[in-house]
Parts: C-alpha cells; sequence; structure tokens
C-alpha cells in the first residue's frame, strides 16, 4: 500500500479536504482510512469545487468494494488499487471518474539528494517486493546466455540482452497496471529485424522488375495498370511449378515460419511474462486486459439557421460542456454563450415548420427570447433533442425527467442478421431516417421485436448487447426476453436504470399447430 502516492493513511477528512482543494481539478482523488470504521477507507473525489467522499467497505471474504445504495450490485476487487484502476473509467456510479491522483507530500529525509523516484508518478504493481520484479529479467536473461553458443545471431542476441536488462522492467511494470501491449518488446523486435526489412525490399523490388517483364504490353489508350503488390507468403508447402525447385520451397518454407515466429511471439512472451508475475505474487489484475470502453461523449454539433429575413448565424450545441453558442456567420468569435441552466423555454412554431423560439433568463429576472429558422423540420428536431438531452445530463435530479424509447420490429425471414445493426439500431435505413448528428445519442430502453427469428435465444440476447456495446459503448442490461416458437422480444435498458425497475411480467397467446398454422402474439 505504501507504493500507491494516492493512499494517505490516517489523515483527517479537514486535510483531505484541504489538499483536494488545492489541486482544484475536477477528478482530483485521493484515498484515507476511514475515521468512524476499523479496517475501512475512505475515497474523497474533487468534482465542480466540492469533495464528495465514497466509503470503501471489506466483506467476509476481504474483498473492497464501495458502499451502494440498497439494491445495486457492488463490485468487489481484491486490492485497493484494483479498485481504484476500475473506477478511473466513467460510467462507473461515482460522481466523476478518477483522472488526478493527489500524492502524498514528499518527506523531509529525501531533501538530502537520496533517490526519490519513488514518488513519481508510476504507481509500482502495490503488494509486489522490488527484489521479485527484478528476479524476472535477471532469470530470463541467464536462459538467453544459455542460448548464445548456439544462436548464430550474436546481433539479435545483443538486442535482445538489453530489452532484457533495461526495457523489460518497463513492459512488467505496465503490465502490472493492466497494459499488455508489451511496447518496448516490440520496438526491439522491429530494431533485430531492421536487417530482414532492407533485404526482403531488394528482393521484392528484384521480383517486381522480373513480373513487370513478362508483363502484357499496355496500349497508349488502355489504363496504366496497378503497381504489382507482393503476394502474402503461403503457410503450407508451395504448390506449382515452384515446388519442383527444392531451394525456393526451402525459402518460402523459410518465410512462412518467420511470419508465423513474428506474428506468435509477442503472445507467447505476455502469456510467459503474466505466468512469471502470478507465481512471484506481484499482484497482476485479474485480467490484464485493455479498460473497458468509456461511453463515447457526443460530438459538438453546428447548425446553420436564419435570424430575421437575411441574417444567418450558426448555433453550436456542446452536450458534454451544456452550452449553446452563437455565431454571426464569417464572424470568427461566438456571440453569445448560453448555459444549459439559462434555457427557459423552447417553443416550436406549428405554423412554420423550421422555426423554433429560444427564451432564456437573463439578470434582474428579465428573460430574452429569439427566433431561429432551420432548413427543415427535422434539424430543427435533432436541436431540440440535443437541448433536451443536455438538459437531462446536466440536471442534479435524483430521477430522470424524461425517458427515450426505441421500438423495431424486424421479420428476418428465418435468414441470420447481418454482422453489422447499426443502420437499424440508429434509425438510419432506407425507411425514414432520423438526422445524423442525433442517430448517435443512445435511447434509455430498447425495445426489439422479431419474427421468423433463427437464432437461440442467449445468441440473440448475446448479438444485441455486443451490437448496442460496439455503437454506444455501454452495456446494456437484460430486462425480458419472452419467445414464442420463432417470435421474439427483448427489452434492454441502460445500466443506471436497471434499479428503477421491478415487477416485470410478460404473456403470450398461443394458437394453430406449433409454429406452422395460426397466429401468435
Amino acid at each position: 500500500m505504501a507504493a500507491a502516492g494516492w493512499y494517505h493513511g490516517d489523515i483527517s477528512q479537514v486535510v483531505a479536504e484541504e489538499l483536494l482543494a488545492k489541486a482544484g481539478r475536477d477528478g482530483s482523488f485521493l484515498v484515507r482510512d476511514s475515521e468512524s470504521v476499523k479496517g475501512a477507507y475512505a475515497l474523497c473525489l474533487l468534482f465542480q469545487r466540492h469533495v464528495y467522499t465514497y466509503r470503501i467497505l471489506p466483506d467476509d471474504e476481504g474483498l473492497l468494494s464501495v458502499q451502494t445504495i440498497q439494491g445495486i450490485q457492488a463490485k468487489c476487487f481484491h486490492t485497493l488499487p484494483d479498485l481504484i484502476g476500475a473506477y478511473q473509467h466513467p460510467s462507473n456510479g461515482l460522481v466523476t471518474p478518477l483522472l488526478h491522483p493527489v500524492h502524498r507530500a514528499r518527506p523531509d529525509e529525501d531533501s538530502d539528494g537520496e533517490d526519490a523516484r519513488g514518488w513519481g508518478h508510476t504507481v509500482p504493481c502495490p503488494g509486489a517486493p522490488a527484489a521479485g520484479r527484478t528476479h524476472i529479467p535477471q532469470q530470463l536473461h541467464q536462459r538467453l546466455q544459455e542460448q548464445v553458443h548456439s544462436s548464430p545471431a550474436s546481433d539479435f542476441t545483443g538486442l535482445m540482452a538489453e530489452y532484457l536488462t533495461h526495457h523489460m522492467q518497463l513492459d512488467l511494470e505496465a503490465l502490472c497496471r493492466g497494459h499488455p501491449q508489451l511496447r518496448h518488446l516490440s520496438t526491439a523486435l522491429a530494431t533485430a529485424c531492421r536487417a530482414l526489412h532492407s533485404e526482403i525490399d531488394l528482393t521484392l523490388a528484384c521480383l517486381e522488375t522480373l513480373a513487370k517483364v513478362f508483363d502484357t504490353p499496355v496500349s497508349p489508350r488502355s489504363p496504366a495498370r496497378e503497381q504489382v503488390s507482393p503476394p502474402t507468403a503461403p503457410r503450407g508447402p508451395p504448390h506449382g511449378f515452384l515446388s519442383s525447385d527444392p531451394d525456393l520451397e526451402l525459402l518460402l518454407n523459410k518465410i512462412s515460419t518467420v511470419n508465423h515466429l513474428l506474428s506468435s511471439l509477442e503472445k507467447k512472451v505476455l502469456k510467459s511474462l503474466q505466468e512469471m508475475v502470478t507465481r512471484h505474487n506481484l499482484a497482476l489484475p485479474s485480467v490484464a486486459a485493455a479498460p473497458p470502453p468509456a461511453a463515447r461523449p457526443l460530438a459538438v454539433q453546428s447548425f446553420e439557421v436564419k435570424v430575421g429575413k437575411s441574417q444567418r448565424v450558426a448555433l453550436t450545441v456542446d452536450v458534454e460542456s451544456g452550452t449553446v453558442t452563437v455565431t454571426k456567420r464569417g464572424s470568427g468569435s461566438p456571440e453569445e454563450v448560453i448555459p444549459q441552466d439559462k434555457i427557459l423555454q423552447l417553443i416550436k412554431y406549428q405554423s412554420v415548420q423550421g422555426k423554433v423560439r429560444l427564451v432564456c433568463a437573463r439578470e434582474n429576472q428579465k428573460s430574452l427570447s429569439r427566433d431561429f429558422i432551420f432548413p427543415s423540420a427535422r434539424k430543427r428536431e435533432a436541436f431540440c433533442q440535443l437541448l433536451q438531452l443536455m438538459r437531462i445530463q446536466h440536471s442534479n435530479l435524483d430521477e430522470p425527467e424524461l425517458i427515450s424509447v426505441y421500438v423495431g420490429t424486424w421479420n428476418m425471414g428465418s435468414a441470420p442478421p447481418p454482422r453489422s445493426l447499426a443502420s437499424w439500431l440508429t434509425s438510419r435505413g432506407l425507411g425514414r431516417t432520423q438526422d445524423e448528428t442525433t442517430s448517435c445519442i443512445p435511447h434509455d430502453i430498447y425495445v426489439i421485436g422479431t419474427q421468423e427469428n433463427s437464432l437461440g435465444d442467449r445468441e440473440w440476447v448475446e448479438f444485441l448487447c455486443a451490437s448496442l456495446k460496439t455503437l454506444m459503448a455501454i452495456d446494456y442490461r437484460v430486462v425480458a426476453l419472452q419467445c414464442l416458437w420463432s417470435i421474439k422480444i427483448v427489452v434492454l435498458v441502460k445500466p443506471e436504470h436497471q434499479r428503477r425497475i421491478s415487477h416485470v411480467h410478460t404473456s403470450s397467446v398461443k394458437t394453430g399447430i406449433a409454429n406452422t398454422l395460426g397466429t401468435g402474439g
């Protein structure tokens, strides 16, 4: 625990608030011991000049979790650094992600010129003894030395020895933090194979020259041929006339072997390091994989509208920051920036399909209204939806005022679904479509009904959830699944709404004979 800079031990709440106030950035955080519960911790988080404190409690098995309200499943972690790492990503229940750790102040004894690298921003693997981490590179370096006499590539051996001595420690630390890319190993391999690159380039140039010699002559009127691209090296034994020459067959087999080794080497090294880290008890995260994708922030959308008879302005909606910016055409600087909490009313004109009135609050309890004319009713509707979403995101209400529901029906004709459902789930197909500015706004609830669906129940639900996660970067939860032969209906909701739904009931009526005659619903 002492290695984690954000852990401050038994400081008080007052001291924690002073440290966070001094940091001053939203997302600054630190962890201290709980003052009221023995063995528990307090996670202090700064957001919009307020300090939010979350209690971290151990259970009977020693697993740690952030205390939640009744009815919400708590996420459990083996170590405190694992918990902190998981909550550094959005949509995890905190008021804001853990972005900026507030480190402990340096002790006075560090000012005498001794090495103070332990106080840097890199957090070592918690609970991992330094001797254990340095033992792994030494062990692998010894294995390399045993292979020196049998290996003909002395330059390659020198590069690998340098990696094991100087750079492998960095890959190990990254692996302990859950990043399995092995960036320094990739750099060392690329350097070692540089001579192979030049040899292959030279050989390819000669082969392309030979191929052009045997090309059919190009007439002046015919389009130029594309440059001959190198064929993909076969992985099995070559076929055709090349197999008549054993030297060429041997060359192709060697190229195939190099291709296979390079593609599998990093995976093999990663697996070996993971096993060694686990064996030496270096507190590797449960799965050393990339963090789950965060919910994508909505892009800033701009609308060109008309004010009055001829003046044109640009309305820019930034949902994340909660502002609407009015900029005159041809002007570089905005004319007005309207915060979302100053927008009092949005009035759609019935007589003019593209016209909307924006009523904003001003000082001295006065209000100002402005009329904007959009190019079409669809653009006006997209602008209104973005303002509605901005209001919901920035409201401090415990319960949402509005929710959006997507309802989709599909007669699949007993055919498997396409690889991507993007055009259907975003209403961007061939029929009546949404405006492109709002097509990627995630809905709160998805109700998907299908007929003549040949997929299994579980397979279909997993396919829908994976499609929505790819599009919206949100793990939707299954509320209900009702099946009647090949007719299925699935209800999916955002994770934050799951606790609001209870007492789910479904019913169906079977008529006819099995799935051949009659109807069902």
